[in-house]
Formats: structure tokens, sequence, C-alpha cells
């Protein structure tokens, strides 16, 4: 799916690639790959993704699982949480925000963004 912004309140599989904001209140765990401008994991949710989320800027309110590929900055503000494989240009945890996970802190991305342990195609992934 391609749109412009997008909220997600329940599960989702496949591929989102959003030129704006994706917002994500979610506590699902989610079989989806997603590209966005901008990324908030909002405050109460705490989704679990299975491939990478993509973005120029995380900010982290709630409680994420997974694998960050992120251009500019990742913000884990206070009550946050991100337990993550991070690639980022900065990394900014508020005080009473939790990072626990690896972290690369560089000025260039990498030439190929972190890779899931999951390693089926998309097309492949059912929710049940």
């Amino acid at each position: 799916m391609i749109c412009g912004s997008a909220r997600i309140h329940g599960r989702i599989i496949g591929r989102l690639i959003s030129e704006g904001e994706v917002r994500i209140g979610t506590s699902q765990t989610c079989a989806c790959h997603i590209t966005a401008s901008i990324i908030v994991i909002e405050k109460g949710s705490s989704p679990v993704f299975l491939y990478p989320l993509e973005t120029e800027r995380l900010v982290v309110f709630g409680r994420l699982t997974g694998i960050v590929h992120c251009k500019g900055v990742v913000h884990v503000q206070r009550g946050g949480s991100l337990e993550a494989k991070v690639y980022a240009r900065s990394v900014t945890v508020d005080k009473g925000g939790i990072l626990v996970g690896s972290c690369r802190v560089a000025k260039d991305p990498p030439e190929e963004p972190f890779r899931s342990h999951f390693d089926w195609p998309l097309g492949l992934v059912a929710a049940h």
C-alpha cells in the first residue's frame, strides 16, 4: 500500500510506504515492512514488527520491538521503550525512556538496512 499518511490500530501485514507520518497505536505482532518519513509509536501501544521499519524520524511514546533503520533521529520519550536493533544518524532517550538492544549511530546509512531474522517472503505471511 502506498499512502500520504496512515494510522494503524490493528494488525498489518505486507508492505506500507508513506510519504508522510505513520502513527502506530496497536499492540499486535505485525508482519509488515514500513517505509515512512515519520513513524510515531503512540503511548499505550506495544507493537512487535517482524520486518524493518525504515524512516527519517522515529518517535517512541509506547513500546516498540523490532528493527529500525532511521536516516535521522530516533527519539524515545519519557515512558517509551525501544527494544530493537537500531541503525540511526542520532538517538535520544529522554529521562524515563528505555532503549534495549543494539544501536549503531553513523552519519551515512548502511548499504543494506537491517534484515529481520524472519526469512520468509512477505507474500507467504498470513494472518490468523
